[in-house]
């Protein structure tokens, strides 16, 4: 019976010695290294937060309008994205089926590196009647672009279907 207990406290005894002996220089360059990148990513976070705290409004004639009411860019180091809070106006003379709202990253050549789209449609499956506000957000990876040093964008782009209407049909008219 002493032989086990003997043995479990010194194993015991060894694993707390083992947890002080410190890592190798290869897992602290990659500690330093990674925390460097988190330093990074939340510099330039803090930064595009403190330059864009306004709402930025686009419009789109025929579509509607879209107004952002914040981006972020999130993540971490190797899964960052940006996403985007908007709200949708139809500001056409006509009802719209559906609308979709696409945020595009572009790196600093222009050229589009990521995208995502949202559809947005009426929950009970109306059409999007003129003057209707409809709000929802949009996540977008932005594959690395943001760590360019000549600087990258993102756009939005907003389509619309118009409803399509059987005008041999009668109106229904509510009081």
């Amino acid at each position: 019976m002493k032989k086990c207990v003997a043995s479990s406290a010194v194993l015991w005894f060894m694993s707390l010695m083992g947890c002080a002996i410190p890592p190798d220089s290869a897992t602290v360059e990659f500690g330093e290294q990674r925390q460097r990148e988190w330093d990074q990513l939340t510099r330039m976070k803090g930064q595009l937060r403190w330059e864009n705290d306004r709402p930025v409004r686009f419009s789109y004639p025929g579509d509607g309008d879209v107004t952002v009411r914040s981006w972020r860019l999130q993540g971490g180091p190797g899964w960052e994205y940006v996403r985007a809070r908007f709200t949708y106006e139809n500001t056409t003379d006509e009802a719209m089926a559906w609308v979709d709202v696409e945020l595009s990253v572009h790196g600093s050549d222009g050229e589009n590196v990521a995208a995502s789209r949202v559809r947005l449609t009426h929950p009970w499956g109306l059409a999007l009647a003129p003057g209707t506000l409809f709000s929802d957000e949009i996540v977008v990876p932005t594959a690395g672009a943001n760590y360019s040093p000549d600087g990258w964008h993102w756009t939005m782009v907003v389509h619309g279907a118009p409803e399509e209407r059987d005008d041999s049909l009668p109106r229904r008219i509510a009081f």
